[in-house]
């Protein structure tokens, strides 16, 4: 029994004189870091990051569209963001985030469905039809002996402008302005003219006339403001639909001088549009390769609006007789084109197309004069379409 005791203490002695050095030395050994962890071959990150070039340099395919909505998705990425990553780039060195989601620099080109913001510029060749005017014709006593002289319109430039502001991938607002002007001269000589344009009635209507020479002209101003946003899309085409407002203001002018002898007598005549309302449309594009693509577009516009017409007949600059007309009116404007165009990059694009203009339920000059002419009788018949077709050019820039 003692010399347990003798045992227990003298472990204790060696446990109190040796415990602080031991204790020392523990602390002041360096953890192991996991950078000292043995080396792992890098062929495996080199691969990846070879992969992951490879996919990135490949334009960006099945980003499929949202399901339709007519309001804009404040939680869908900006349109931009296609051009880039999906979500928010993780910190520096992570192999597998640059996988995920690539460098906002690195893809090419956005699906065809994708709204962009941007603005754009248009070059138009028209030529308005169903709007001529004869205005003189040579003729033997009152039978017709020769030509007719009219005023009619040739083909002019017109312009088109507009900004587009993308709310989501799926929506935007596109404002635009279209302008056309057409100024067109004509003039016919004969033995005897008879003036198609003077009332018969009229004091100077009996005398025909040597010389003739009008001239006519056409114009008209369209703003558009459109909420435009996607019904179908995927890798390599998009359906469209808008709903906006429209304000349109045409104006139709012409001018004839009659030539007797010893007088000169004169028409000019006068017809105002003005009118605003709502505008309905599709269009659709699809992508065949290489950038290039083929599009159609179709909108009809319902405008209330208000005719002005006005007529005067002089002699010598005196006056013979004139006539007002004003009447309210509902305008169908349909408007149809179809062409081709080449995408340069994912910011610039260009094309040119056909397209047709019909303006239903307007009163033109010839029909206007001839219910002058008619002791207004004919003006209950005044409902013609006036149509411009022609060619268009245009340049696009996205943000």
């Amino acid at each position: 029994m003692l010399l347990c005791l003798r045992r227990w203490f003298a472990a204790g002695v060696l446990l109190m004189l040796c415990g602080p050095v031991v204790a020392d030395d523990a602390s002041t050994e360096t953890p192991k870091s996991p950078l000292d962890a043995p080396a792992i071959d890098s062929a495996p990150t080199t691969n990846l990051n070879v992969a992951v070039a490879k996919d990135v340099a490949r334009p960006m395919k099945n980003v499929k569209p949202p399901q339709f909505s007519f309001f804009p998705n404040p939680d869908l990425e900006a349109p931009l963001s296609l051009v880039g990553h999906q979500g928010p780039m993780s910190t520096a060195g992570s192999h597998v985030a640059s996988a995920s989601f690539p460098a906002p620099t690195a893809l090419c080109c956005v699906p065809p469905w994708v709204h962009r913001s941007g603005v754009f510029g248009e070059g138009m060749l028209l030529r308005a039809r169903n709007s001529d005017t004869a205005y003189a014709a040579v003729v033997n006593g009152t039978v017709p002996a020769g030509s007719t002289g009219v005023l009619d319109s040739e083909f002019d430039f017109g312009y088109r402008v507009g900004l587009t502001k993308a709310f989501d991938r799926c929506h935007s607002i596109v404002a635009t302005y279209t302008g056309f002007i057409s100024d067109n001269t004509d003039q016919i000589a004969g033995s005897t003219l008879s003036k198609l344009l003077i009332h018969p009635d009229a004091l100077n209507a009996a005398s025909n006339a040597l010389t003739a020479s009008g001239r006519t002209a056409l114009d008209f101003h369209v703003f558009d403001l459109d909420y435009r946003f996607l019904l179908h899309g995927n890798d390599y085409s998009a359906i469209n639909m808008l709903i906006g407002a429209r304000y349109a203001h045409m104006e139709q002018e012409i001018d004839a001088m009659y030539q007797t002898v010893g007088n000169l007598d004169a028409v000019s005549s006068e017809i105002d549009f003005d009118g605003a309302g709502l505008r309905l449309g599709l269009d659709a594009e699809h992508h065949v390769g290489h950038g290039l693509y083929g599009y159609g577009k179709a909108n009809a516009s319902f405008l209330a609006g208000e005719f002005d017409a006005s007529y005067l007949n002089t002699r010598d600059n005196a006056y013979v007789s004139s006539n007002d007309f004003n009447t309210a009116r509902l305008v169908t404007i349909l408007d149809v084109e179809i062409g081709a165009g080449w995408q340069a990059t994912q910011h610039c694009r260009i094309s040119a197309g056909y397209a047709v203009s019909s303006w239903f339920n307007s009163i033109t000059t010839a029909d206007w004069i001839d219910g002058v002419r008619d002791n207004n009788n004919h003006f209950a018949d005044m409902s013609q379409a006036i149509t411009f077709d022609g060619f268009n050019a245009r340049a696009e820039l996205r943000f």
